[in-house]
């Protein structure tokens, strides 16, 4: 083992690694490469650019969206949207091997630097 090779991850994540069938690879060039148990790489977040809150409100309301304390009420029965179970389908779909953009990141190296 050598201290080039490691990389610091959150508990949940290491758990992934060691008992989920997510891999991590150290590349040649110190970058890390992550895979699903699929193989798929998994490819690093899209790093959110700075701005303000007014730069958010702007951007919503050229989309026509109105975010407001309504936004994820369920208008059926008036309840609340389950982000727990929502978020649950989105990662399945992910894992599930499916390359298609709107199921999943996309194939790609993550180099922190």
């Amino acid at each position: 083992m050598s201290l080039d090779n490691l990389v610091l991850l959150c508990p949940t994540h290491h758990r992934l690694v060691h008992e989920g069938g997510f891999d991590v690879q150290c590349l040649d060039d110190g970058a890390f490469r992550f895979t699903n148990p699929h193989g798929l790489t998994i490819r690093a977040p899209k790093r959110a650019e700075k701005s303000s809150p007014d730069t958010i409100i702007v951007r919503n309301d050229s989309l026509g969206l109105a975010i407001d304390c309504e936004t994820a009420t369920a208008h059926w029965r008036g309840e609340r949207i389950d982000y727990d179970n929502a978020l649950m389908v989105t990662m399945a779909s992910w894992d599930s091997g499916d390359t298609r953009p709107e199921a999943g990141p996309a194939a790609g190296d993550w180099n922190p630097s």
